[in-house]
């Protein structure tokens, strides 16, 4: 029997994904996903020139300061971990207690995507013994993602990496509280609906 937080979660990834249409798939067989998005629910878009990417936070998602950034990269992070992460931006909803997360991911060894993002995989799974997370990859305007969604209290997380262009990962997570999450799904599905190269 499902609890009512598995429930919970198991609609909610399916509203996410029924909501994203799948088109096709590329030459290797990953789906190609297309995002709904609704540009009244974001904010201002934001460059990452360093990662040749730009995308647009929620609207009304307060940008982190430098000073926030720093103690979250000194305290959050280990530095002799062998997958090493460092924030570069993050936003935040203070009242409904939603962020979403842009981190740089550096893999000790490189190697191809899906070896560093299979590395990832693992540290995940080693460090995360109370969430579960399920893993999906697709591609979106060209962009090879993979996902990673997990649900723990209350909370739900999608952690999306990509090829940060510089042989690293970028990581973007968009975690949600379970009880504001159907009035802030369309926000986030546009959120992620808006990043691209630039």
């Amino acid at each position: 029997m499902l609890s009512s937080y598995q429930a919970c979660f198991c609609l909610i990834t399916l509203l996410l994904f029924s909501a994203c249409g799948q088109r096709a798939e590329d030459p290797s067989g990953v789906p190609v996903m297309a995002f709904e998005v609704n540009e009244a629910l974001l904010g201002e878009a934001v460059r990452l020139d360093a990662h040749g990417l730009v995308f647009s936070p929620p609207r009304g998602w307060k940008g982190a300061s430098a000073d926030l950034l720093e103690e979250i990269n000194t305290t959050v992070f280990e530095k002799e971990a062998s997958v090493r992460q460092e924030s570069i931006k993050v936003f935040y909803d203070a009242d409904a207690g939603s962020f979403l997360s842009v981190t740089l991911v550096q893999v000790d060894g490189g190697g191809s995507f899906e070896e560093q993002t299979e590395q990832f995989a693992n540290l995940l799974s080693s460090q995360q013994t109370s969430v579960s997370y399920r893993k999906a990859a697709f591609n979106k305007d060209g962009l090879h993602l993979v996902q990673f969604m997990g649900q723990s209290q209350g909370m739900i997380n999608f952690k999306l990496l990509l090829a940060s262009g510089g042989g690293d990962l970028l990581q973007f997570d968009y975690v949600v509280p379970m009880a504001h999450y159907p009035e802030q799904v369309k926000a986030v599905e546009s959120s992620i609906g808006s990043l691209q190269r630039r």
